[in-house]
């Protein structure tokens, strides 16, 4: 018989059989060779067993599914349509088990320890997580059946019964995707919730104190491709957090929502963490809690970073914005952002439309730490225009829209913890169409400022309305005023308006603004002094150079209009438009969309914020000696400007900066320090061929401390290392786990053998073993108890 003899401690050693095929498994020695690290003595298996499993086998689980006290695993095997149970045998049960060598050479079965059971499934499934989901105390699983359901099935109270008792639901619009589902408390009830990635929201599903899964919560993504999600406390403040990957080809990477200390799950925090090749969460360190693991894609560098917690109120400038879904883009206008307080609370919120889906999406400042998530409400189709203010004789604020696909202006209140359905309060003229809206305070109250467009290209003309609501609630010309038709004003991609006191004399003005190429970019109607709006004459040879509303920030009595690499400070006069400064950002590649002024440092002054999609950063500039000159860059990632919002987002008495993209919007909140990655220990491989693919956090050598065993695809096989606060990370060797012959020679060529593994007592010894997903065997290393000598490392 063809067999390998594997030293695995100098107290025993095992042979294993060949079998056939392209894989020869084997164990090979971890003792430490001449020119190993000598921490290797230290570390050691009694021996290997195989258990032969369909070679598409994936997301190997741990568990007790039968409740019995033993750990056992589960993998899914679609081939077979089953969940696969591997049932853990008392040890007692040995020598009964029939060998697991037969008569033919190659011919291998599969080890004792395991009796294998099989839960059935009727859809593919894609991902799955374990919890217990019905407070009985028992484990139960979740999974997803492609393509769109969330199917959970309670372990039976016999554990040797049938898993026959299911609960399942519909999750629209779910995509396929690595890891796509986890289960854990995410509200600090102590009780296992579940959460599932899905293409445009995350879907929470959270447990009742009776047992029974709520209907979905949906948390809307800032990106479509989402992946790897993942429940720890990852800032040790023993609640669980969200984390996950996005992974669109940006600079974000590495995703996290931080649950806060009312059991909601806050904004979304992107870190410096690009395209890694897996991301491991474990608490290495034996302090609060969790560890990110993470092997650079680029170089194979392994990595253990600590989450850091903010600095209390050192009025430092975040290094990075905290991000808010508001679903898939839609049209090529955009988002419409408007901010106000909606819920007669005193603080700021935000409202989103939502042209496709015939709704609002609203962000309520939560009082603790900013804007909360997103609450959806419904509304009208294809709004493309939204306003909040206080009309006349009203109490509280109104959410005013414009509909363009219905042709009607709208107006919804908040009330009884919700947003009324719009009430529709002006159609478009016949021959018309609804363009965008404003409102503006002056001597007849607040009124209502609504363009209009008819005709197309250089013939189209814009029709400017002034309306005020009656008693009766209807809503109808202001007194003294008439239409405005003005000319070449109308953009290719259509025209906005815009409130800004040009002139400084106390009362609003509106900017006309063209979208797209047109004759004229910019146009101003000036309130007199009976509130009608006239056009003012443009005069001299300046002009402001404006292709959308996005380029614009009303700044007091200013206007900054950004342009290409610089950005203009204007201001509007008996001259026309005359400029006060520039802000130049000085690269060859910035690309400046936009800009905003708003005090940063909490000196007097504003800061000016240039905002450069070409660079993708926040130039921040201060005032210094008379001039403007550059002080921070903060990290934009791939958010493309639609619309920017100056205000105070978190009721601290200091402005914040909102910045709407396509499918996200991101807040930039002043004064607050942010969390941040710190780098605990890396580790660099000296083997140049090296490709360390994923990392099994666990103790396998019982010192109580957590070790990091890496699958490395260039060797088919692992390597062990040991992490310490005081070294950081150690290595301590390397072996193969199986041998196979490729079709290619080249140096870097690799495999992708080892392809899953967990470190988890499934020998009933209460230490932790290797288990493998490996090719169509799950591989047990079943760790060796030693000696008195070896068995824990001496302190170092």
């Amino acid at each position: 018989m063809n067999c390998i003899v594997a030293s695995v401690r100098p107290s025993g050693c095992v042979r294993i059989p060949v079998f056939a095929g392209v894989a020869l498994f084997a164990l090979l020695s971890l003792t430490a060779r001449a020119d190993e690290n000598q921490l290797a003595q230290y570390y050691g298996f009694s021996g290997v067993e195989l258990f032969e499993l369909d070679e598409r086998a994936f997301n190997l689980q741990s568990g007790d599914f039968n409740h019995d006290g033993l750990t056992d695993l589960l993998v899914v095997d679609n081939h077979n349509s089953c969940v696969r149970l591997m049932i853990q045998k008392a040890s007692d049960q040995k020598a009964a088990a029939p060998s697991a060598v037969s008569g033919r050479i190659n011919d291998l079965k599969s080890d004792w320890r395991f009796e294998e059971r099989q839960i059935g499934v009727d859809r593919q499934v894609t991902g799955l997580a374990t919890g217990d989901f019905n407070q009985d105390g028992r484990i139960d699983i979740c999974y997803i059946g492609a393509p769109d359901r969330l199917v959970v099935r309670y372990q039976p109270e016999d554990g040797d019964a049938e898993w026959t008792a299911d609960w399942m639901v519909r999750l629209p619009e779910l995509q396929t995707a690595a890891w796509m589902i986890a289960a854990g408390d995410l509200n600090g009830d102590k009780l296992a919730d579940i959460v599932v990635l899905g293409e445009n929201v995350t879907y929470a599903l959270y447990q009742s104190p009776e047992g029974e899964l709520k209907p979905p919560v949906s948390l809307i993504n800032t990106s479509s491709q989402l992946s790897m999600i993942q429940i720890a406390d990852l800032n040790g403040d023993g609640r669980n957090d969200l984390c996950y990957l996005a992974n669109e080809g940006s600079t974000r990477g590495l995703c996290a929502r931080l649950q806060t200390v009312d059991g909601r799950l806050g904004p979304e925090l992107t870190f410096d963490l690009n395209q890694p090749r897996s991301v491991t969460l474990s608490n290495v360190n034996h302090k609060p809690g969790h560890e990110i693991i993470t092997i650079e894609a680029r170089t194979g560098r392994l990595q253990v970073l600590g989450l850091e917690p903010p600095k209390a109120d050192d009025g430092s400038v975040p290094s990075r914005l905290l991000q808010y879904g508001i679903g898939k883009a839609s049209g090529s206008r955009g988002r419409s952002v408007a901010s106000g307080d909606l819920d007669g609370d005193g603080r700021i919120d935000i409202a989103v439309s939502d042209p496709d889906q015939a709704q609002l999406l609203i962000y309520r400042q939560n009082g603790i730490d900013g804007l909360g998530m997103a609450e959806a409400f419904p509304g009208l189709l294809g709004v493309n225009d939204v306003a909040i203010a206080r009309l006349s004789g009203e109490q509280e604020n109104s959410v005013i829209i414009l509909s363009e696909k219905e042709g009607v202006v709208a107006v919804s209140k908040f009330a009884d913890g919700r947003l009324t359905f719009p009430r529709s309060v002006l159609r478009q003229r016949k021959g018309y169409s609804l363009a965008s809206l404003e409102t503006i305070s002056g001597p007849l109250g607040v009124q209502l400022i609504v363009g209009m467009v008819t005709g197309s290209g250089r013939s189209a003309e814009l029709l400017v309305q002034q309306l005020t609501p009656s008693d009766e609630g209807a809503w109808q010309p202001s007194a003294g005023t008439q239409d405005l038709k003005l000319t070449g004003i109308v953009g290719s991609r259509g025209v906005d308006l815009m409130t800004s006191d040009v002139n400084s004399d106390g009362r609003d003005d509106v900017l006309v603004i063209s979208n797209g190429t047109s004759e004229k970019s910019l146009q101003v109607l000036l309130q007199d002094e009976n509130g009608v709006l006239k056009l003012a004459e443009q005069r001299g040879d300046l002009e402001p150079g404006v292709t959308s509303m996005t380029a614009m920030f009303r700044h007091g009595a200013e206007v900054l209009i950004a342009r290409d690499s610089f950005v203009r400070s204007m201001s509007f006069g008996e001259n026309g438009w005359q400029v006060t400064d520039q802000f130049n950002a000085g690269e060859a590649s910035a690309r400046l969309d936009g800009a905003a002024a708003l005090d940063l440092d909490g000196q007097p002054g504003d800061e000016i914020v240039l905002i450069d999609t070409g660079v993708r950063k926040l130039r921040v500039l201060r005032r210094l000696d008379g001039l403007y000159r550059p002080w921070k860059e903060i990290e934009l990632g791939s958010l493309k400007l639609n619309s920017s919002v100056v205000a105070d987002l978190n009721a601290d008495g200091r402005n914040d900066l909102l910045l709407a993209g396509s499918q996200h919007f991101a807040v930039l909140y002043a004064g607050q320090s942010d969390f941040s990655l710190q780098e605990l220990s890396s580790y660099e491989s000296d083997r140049d061929d090296a490709y360390l693919a994923d990392v099994i956090a666990g103790d396998i050598n019982a010192d109580q401390n957590v070790d990091l065993t890496a699958i490395d695809t260039s060797i088919d096989g692992l390597e062990i290392m040991r992490f310490s606060d005081q070294h950081g990370v150690d290595p301590v060797t390397h072996f193969r786990v199986f041998e196979e012959k490729r079709l290619v020679t080249s140096s870097d060529a690799r495999g992708t053998e080892p392809r899953e593994g967990l470190a988890v007592d499934v020998t009933g010894d209460g230490r932790n073993d290797i288990v493998l997903l490996c090719h169509d065997r799950l591989i047990l290393y079943p760790q060796d108890p030693g000696t008195e000598e070896t068995s824990t490392p001496g302190a170092e």
